[in-house]
């Protein structure tokens, strides 16, 4: 196996010598080789590049060792010239937010990406330092890892960040506690009782760690102001020895924070569990938590049945719905999150499925097929409808149905699946087309379907709130049910299920609860698939406006003529811009390709405040950018684009 280490510092140099010792072929990519880093590679006898490029396409895995800093910018540029189903490592320090990042690109160009945090002082312990990995391909991974000796424990369903995030919060117990060691430890040492202090703290470890940990925190919220006390004279006594005081003034500031919560609101118990100390904490904050199910009964209560099955009903002057969704279920393939999964269990699989099928061409389902198949998976779609992403404008439909098939993903449209078999780790589809009775095997089949409220049981039959015969609850424009005060927001209410529309509705509820007249507008919510290429809308479609009788005037810009999509090596797709005949006006924008989320949210923008394409095509663009796509578009809505031959004349 041909390994690429990216960054000849000590963490790379650490895994190159027993990898190479296994067998593997090493190579080192560093800016600007340390002359220890030169000195190794020419012990080993291994290349040394200075280019990314020169390492990545020739690399069955890259192992990535930079400083957090730069791990993003690394990592884009590695992936880009990565084989298909070849291996990222992400040994950084990064934000676990950038290596979500890194690993959504990853995944879009079939790249598996794993995220490797290192758990203790490699300078001690070596290739032998306990690590911690997220992240599809972690299977992998392991494997590799252990063949240098490497520990490698994965995180229980986990994704790419989640170890990082973990060793970030580790270094936040360790590091805090090694800087109260040396703070506790010098002052011993001046005053003389350093063994004495052994003795002193030798009770603390007759518990377990999760035990004792779990001691402070349900104490903490009822003893702080004593032990404030005693912060306070520690301090007191540290700077009287004229000893260094930088930890213990952050621990007061946390413990005085406590002890006024307390003072304003007492816990309600003298003992509190774990999970009564974490809600106190909570609702000193300006939160309660109640664990349970809830169910809205009538005059805006709220009958809360708690996990021990007791029941409580709480009252309020507002109420708010936030249920949200669930997969739907289909009676011809009953998921059993093994071998028939829902979207959730598609996310957990373990090992790249070599047969994998899709129920369903919609978002879910073209974003995990897309993602499977990139990764090694053959991928069937099924799907029961004869139109391809009918939601989309019919030019990017057609567009991503070409893409999706050149990608390698089988679609078939028209294709009801009429039941399903599961025969130990391979399931058989039946369903039914133009050609009539069909039969295909599986190793792994996803349910991806469409998803349904969550509104079973939520509502007493007096509860005054009105539901459709789909489960929705009826709301007006400002998300407010038939019973004044009661809102419903997100996926129990009308309109697209996008987390971002959930998460505005409920800041729009929370303002006009307060007074304010804050308004959505429900024309302008962005859709975006989030394949390889990206597929994203603002507005109507052009069908839709035909149909309603609107003259439109189009203008389209390929990603072929796009100088950055074509440094990028990513030039499929197109911009789509929809003008009013009449007024210029835009009214849609859609795009397939690079970026094309961020590029429709500068057409929502620009749509917001009634933009013209005639707008759009006026304002300068930076260059080289792939939102100069944009403004051809914009400019070709009228004839005017300048890097592609215009339809229209001006």
């Amino acid at each position: 196996m041909k390994i690429g280490i990216i960054g000849a510092g000590e963490v790379g140099l650490t895994y190159a010598r027993p990898w190479s010792a296994a067998g593997h072929d090493i190579v080192l990519c560093d800016l600007k080789p340390s002359p220890r880093a030169q000195a190794f590679a020419a012990e080993l006898g291994l290349d040394v590049f200075t280019s990314i490029a020169d390492v990545a396409p020739a690399c069955d895995v890259v192992v990535s060792c930079v400083f957090g800093t730069v791990s993003l910018p690394v990592a884009e540029q590695a992936l880009a010239g990565m084989q298909k189903h070849a291996l990222f490592v992400d040994m950084t320090t990064a934000d676990p937010a950038q290596i979500r990042i890194a690993a959504a690109h990853a995944a879009q160009l079939g790249v598996a990406y794993v995220d490797v945090a290192i758990l203790g002082a490699i300078a001690l312990t070596h290739e032998k330092t306990n690590l911690l990995g997220a992240g599809v391909g972690l299977d992998q991974a392991i494997e590799l890892f252990a063949s240098a000796g490497a520990p490698l424990k994965p995180v229980d369903d986990g994704v790419a960040g989640d170890a990082a995030a973990l060793k970030i919060l580790r270094s936040v117990f360790t590091k805090g506690l090694e800087a109260l060691t040396i703070e506790c430890f010098m002052a011993a040492e001046k005053q003389g009782v350093t063994d004495k202090l052994h003795d002193a703290l030798s009770d603390i470890d007759q518990a377990s760690l999760r035990d004792f940990l779990g001691a402070l925190i349900r104490t903490h919220v009822v003893h702080a102001p004593r032990r404030l006390k005693e912060v306070e004279e520690a301090e007191r006594q540290l700077r009287a020895a004229d000893m260094p005081v930088s930890v213990l003034p952050g621990v007061r500031d946390l413990f005085q924070r406590t002890a006024d919560q307390i003072s304003a609101n007492p816990p309600p118990v003298a003992a509190p569990t774990l999970e009564q100390a974490f809600e106190w904490l909570f609702k000193a904050n300006g939160v309660t938590s109640l664990q349970g199910h809830g169910k809205l009964l009538a005059g805006k209560k709220v009958e809360l049945t708690k996990p021990d099955g007791t029941t409580e009903v709480i009252e309020a002057d507002n109420i708010i719905l936030a249920s949200g969704s669930r997969p739907i279920d289909i009676p011809p393939a009953p998921v059993d999150q093994n071998v028939i999964v829902d979207s959730t269990g598609a996310l957990e699989f373990r090992t790249v499925p070599e047969r994998l099928g899709v129920i369903g061409a919609g978002v879910i389902g073209l974003e995990l097929g897309s993602v499977w198949s990139r990764l090694g998976s053959k991928v069937t779609v099924l799907e029961a409808l004869e139109k391809f992403l009918p939601a989309a404008d019919e030019a990017v439909s057609k567009e991503a149905q070409k893409t999706f098939t050149k990608q390698g993903l089988d679609i078939k449209l028209g294709a009801r699946v009429t039941g399903s078999k599961v025969n130990g780790n391979e399931v058989v589809v039946n369903y039914t087309d133009k050609d009539g009775e069909q039969n295909i095997t599986f190793d792994r089949l996803i349910v991806a379907v469409g998803r349904r409220p969550v509104t079973t049981d939520l509502l007493a039959s007096d509860s005054g709130v009105d539901i459709d015969e789909r489960g929705f609850i009826f709301v007006n424009d400002q998300c407010e049910t038939s019973v004044p005060g009661v809102y419903a927001i997100g996926d129990v209410v009308r309109g697209l299920m996008l987390a971002h529309k959930a998460s505005e509705e409920g800041i729009m509820v929370v303002e006009r609860i307060k007074g304010h007249k804050t308004q959505m507008n429900y024309d302008l919510i962005p859709s975006v698939i989030y394949t390889h290429p990206e597929i994203a809308w603002v507005g109507k479609t052009e069908q839709t406006l035909k149909a309603e009788g609107v003259e439109v005037n189009v203008g389209q810009f390929p990603f072929a003529a796009s100088g950055r999509a074509m440094a990028a090596n990513d030039t499929g797709g197109f911009v789509k811009v929809i003008a009013d005949a009449k007024t210029d006006r835009v009214l849609g924008v859609h795009v397939i390709g690079p970026g094309a989320a961020e590029l429709v949210q500068q057409g929502a923008i620009g749509m917001e405040f009634g933009t013209s394409a005639e707008d759009i095509g006026m304002m300068v663009f930076s260059h080289p950018t792939l939102s100069e796509a944009l403004h051809e578009a914009a400019l070709a809505v009228n004839g005017g684009a300048i890097h592609i031959q215009n339809k229209k004349k001006r």
